[in-house]
């Protein structure tokens, strides 16, 4: 499972567990890996059209932290839209668990 795949399964754990309990318990690790990867595959589809023109006199660190910017701006978007969708009630006030064990994903 890649970060956004795992990211995803401690944001859905903590805070949207009646949609996380819509997957069945032997599905979840699949329906995660398949996530990350769309969330991955739309970030590199969007980060070009952020990218912008370079400007004539542009040197390369210069160039990295535009190519950057534009990756970390279609990563917000993405996570935003197909991750961390409205917290349940309830659920508001809890920290995120990044240490989840992966029996986690068990009910």
């Amino acid at each position: 499972m890649n970060r956004f795949g795992r990211i995803a399964q401690q944001y859905w754990t903590t805070y949207l567990p009646s949609r996380l309990a819509q997957i069945p318990p032997a599905e979840r690790m699949t329906f995660f890996e398949q996530l990350g990867r769309e969330v991955q595959q739309e970030i590199e589809d969007r980060a070009p059209a952020l990218e912008g023109t370079p400007p004539p006199d542009e040197g390369y660190l210069e160039t990295v932290g535009r190519l950057r910017m534009a990756t970390a701006q279609a990563q917000e978007a993405v996570l935003a839209e197909m991750v961390y969708l409205p917290k349940e009630p309830g659920t508001e006030d809890l920290e995120l668990d990044t240490d989840l064990p992966p029996e986690a994903m068990r009910p």
